[in-house]
């Protein structure tokens, strides 16, 4: 169950469409149920703690699918991100995805961030952001991949009001290099869906 305190003032920023890197940084940690055509397979975690004036995000990815009992996929993704008044400190993440190893390792420094990655390795711009979603304030920043830290052409839509797993949200959609929709009820990321290997994943809380 969410605490009330963080959203008592929602009204307020769902009418000036902005929230505070305070309120986001308040909110509690999110469990996903992963389901590729309707069937779970996995899930997605995001446990958010504070440490002094810097809010820490520890996300845990772990998707399987299995035909006939044999396993012909998998996916695990752990990455640690530390913010300090809505902007990236570091991130340091790895992958297997389906035994192809990834690693990214990011450090703010002087007025950008520094990359060491699979995919990239260079400087990006101080307000870039990863593709991890839980942090509403940072949709419409430059992004780059979480895996490898490949910067990403992201173009997001205007919110539109919707409904997801049952309660009101609205959903932006993304094009670009990626392709996905997101939904968020108030500064809470509730939901996900995208195309994968011919089939559709969505996420639904848990």
């Amino acid at each position: 169950m969410l605490p009330r305190r963080p959203f008592l003032a929602l009204p307020v920023l769902l009418a000036a469409g902005a929230f505070p890197f305070s309120v986001v940084a308040s909110l509690p940690s999110l469990a996903f149920t992963a389901r590729r055509d309707g069937v779970p397979f996995g899930v997605h975690r995001v446990r958010l703690r504070t440490e002094g004036r810097e809010t820490v995000a520890e996300i845990q990815i772990d998707l399987e699918v299995r035909v006939l009992g044999v396993r012909v996929f998998r996916y695990a993704h752990r990455n640690l991100e530390r913010w300090r008044d809505g902007h990236l400190l570091s991130l340091d993440s790895t992958t297997d995805d389906d035994g192809t190893p990834r690693r990214l390792e990011v450090r703010a420094e002087g007025s950008g961030l520094r990359l060491r990655g699979s995919d990239f390795e260079g400087v990006l711009p101080s307000e870039s952001a990863p593709t991890s979603y839980w942090n509403r304030q940072a949709i419409r920043r430059p992004k780059f991949d979480t895996q490898g830290g490949r910067p990403l052409r992201f173009d997001v839509s205007a919110p539109t009001p919707d409904a997801w797993a049952g309660r009101p949200a609205e959903r932006f959609d993304v094009s670009g290099d990626l392709v996905l929709s997101l939904w968020y009820e108030g500064p809470v990321w509730r939901g996900l869906r995208f195309r994968a290997r011919g089939a559709t994943v969505t996420y639904d809380p848990s």
